[in-house]
């Protein structure tokens, strides 16, 4: 560890030193004001897609979930009709 900190202390002043020069000299970038990114219509395609893709995922799962609340209905009435096939043992025996 301690040669770790070590060499930390030695090349972090260097990292510094190299590169403010290139922060001083960066050029200033303006904001294009042509128009609003993708206001042409180029990612109309995508926001079709994944909006019916949603759609359709919404609707498997309701049709999924309401389908299986009938069926969970069946079974759990199903079950509370069997009659008990064995009977648990006391515990601890005696």
């Amino acid at each position: 560890m301690h040669l770790c900190r070590a060499a930390w202390r030695k090349l972090v002043p260097l990292a510094r030193a190299s590169s403010t020069p290139l922060l001083r000299n960066a050029p200033l970038r303006s904001m294009s004001s042509s128009s609003v990114p993708g206001s042409s219509g180029d990612g109309l395609i995508y926001y079709l897609v994944v909006g019916v893709s949603v759609a359709g995922a919404g609707f498997y799962i309701y049709r999924t979930l309401h389908r299986d609340k009938a069926r969970y209905a069946d079974r759990a009435s199903y079950i509370e009709g069997r009659q008990p096939e064995w009977k648990a043992k006391p515990w601890p025996p005696q």
